[in-house]
């Protein structure tokens, strides 16, 4: 397999993990960054709970990083998220890695 092969293969692998509520945030992220929260949950329309923990959990998938803290739109400290530029073998890794410890459904309910 060659490495672009295997690049995309493992994109595929990162993509697919990325379901639900959880990928709408990750493009959220893409679309908008650097972007905090608050941000994220007025431009999906969605309560705020719903955003903090698919972000926590793409933060540890390794997608996303802390761009900086600054104030947010209401003159609250937040942090600011990005998306990470992969490289081949960081997406081969994270691909590689264990499934988080839940998955969600269609519906985007949780499972464990």
């Amino acid at each position: 397999m060659t490495v672009a092969q295997t690049s995309l293969l493992a994109y595929a692998q990162v993509k697919s993990r990325l379901n639900g509520r959880r990928l709408q945030v990750y493009e959220a992220i893409k679309m908008l960054e650097p972007v905090d929260n608050l941000r994220i949950s007025e431009y999906l329309e969605l309560p705020i709970n719903q955003i903090t923990g698919r972000v926590n959990e793409l933060m540890h998938m390794g997608l996303i990083q802390e761009e900086m803290k600054a104030k947010n739109r209401n003159g609250r400290e937040a942090i600011f998220w990005s998306h990470k530029n992969l490289n081949d073998d960081n997406l081969v890794k994270i691909a590689r890695e264990n499934k988080p410890e839940w998955e969600y459904d269609r519906k985007g309910n949780r499972n464990r």
